[in-house]
Parts: C-alpha cells; structure tokens; sequence
C-alpha cells in the first residue's frame, strides 16, 4: 500500500463541501477504524507535549 492510499483508509482525510465555484475542506471525516484514529491523535498529542516540554 502507498503512502498515499494510507490517510483514507483509516479516515484521516478532510471533508469536502464543493458547490458551484466553492471548495470547501472541513475537518476529518469519521471514516475508517475508530482505534486507529485515536491512537495517531494520542501519539500526536504525546509528541506535542513533549516538543513543548524540551523546546
């Protein structure tokens, strides 16, 4: 699998709203595995905490 395929398949891609000559992204769709999601946001979150602590 590419690097490429891997954000939509566990839903970490943006929503879209396209009407007429707008294009809109939102915020990231709730497709894909509900664990796998929380756990890249834990371990970003993590990785935050600490650059912020040591930075």
């Amino acid at each position: 699998m590419s690097s490429k395929k891997v954000g939509p398949r566990v839903g970490l891609t943006p929503s879209r709203n396209q009407s007429g000559e707008r294009d809109v992204s939102g915020g990231i769709t709730k497709a894909g595995d509900v664990n796998l999601r929380r756990a890249l946001c834990q371990a970003a979150t993590v990785m935050m905490h600490e650059a912020a602590r040591h930075g």
